[in-house]
């Protein structure tokens, strides 16, 4: 149920485009990781923490958070 809420939460943020990616790299498996950013100047990845669906997460052990 959340991954739905937060699926639907993404597509209403990416909705206010101009969208911008910024600080793009590879993760260890090759991944394309970027800061995306909506035409408000608000951070996808942080507007999820605070609306508690989704966690940061720095490496290490998986957080069982939202099991």
């Amino acid at each position: 149920e959340l991954a739905q809420q937060a699926k639907a939460f993404t597509k209403k943020f990416l909705g206010k485009e101009p969208i911008r990616l910024t600080n793009c790299g590879r993760d260890k498996y090759f991944r394309l990781l970027c800061d995306v950013t909506n035409s408000e100047g608000k951070n996808l990845a942080q507007e999820l923490i605070k609306s508690h669906l989704g966690y940061a997460y720095y490496g290490g052990t998986k957080s069982d958070q939202f099991e």
